[in-house]
């Protein structure tokens, strides 16, 4: 048996607040009217599948004249996921016990990844193996990335 696990809001909590308030600093008042909404999106997307880095966000979401140093948006963005859910460590744990294969599968990239096990090294062994967008070029919801995982795991001959 497999469990294929998110990161993202399953296994760690996930904040918004430290990158919006980067934006919204930067924007001040423009920030509802003038932010390039669609643009970062695109950008993040794009980041999160290794086509392109932080720089190419932090420059996205520099248009209309705001300036966002990528210093401050790595911060920001580290700082979107402030710790795991400790019941979840429990039940994977129990479960790889038990024999269970615990592999997580996220959309993310190689700042957030190196921060998850620079700050958390011991709750992310709990995965015996971890599928990212940026290692695979491939993100969720594509059938692609789904399908890379799934054969990788077919690899390892678990029930």
């Amino acid at each position: 048996m497999i469990i294929i696990s998110d990161l993202g809001g399953v296994f760690v909590h996930v904040t918004l607040q430290p990158i919006t308030k980067l934006f919204r600093d930067a924007y001040g008042d423009r920030y509802a009217m003038d932010f390039p909404f669609s643009k970062v999106a695109e950008a993040v997307r794009e980041f999160e599948v290794g086509k392109c880095g932080i720089v190419n966000v932090a420059c996205a979401a520099s248009d209309h004249g705001a300036r966002i140093m990528t210093a401050d948006l790595i911060a920001a963005w580290c700082a979107k996921i402030p710790h795991v859910h400790k019941d979840v460590v429990r039940l994977y744990t129990v479960q790889r016990a038990l024999g269970t294969r615990v592999v997580a599968m996220s959309n993310t990239n190689d700042i957030h990844m190196n921060h998850m096990w620079r700050e958390f090294r011991p709750e992310m062994s709990t995965f015996d193996a971890v599928y990212t967008s940026c290692e695979m070029g491939v993100a969720k919801p594509d059938r692609e990335a789904f399908q890379m995982v799934f054969d990788s795991e077919r690899e390892h001959d678990h029930d």
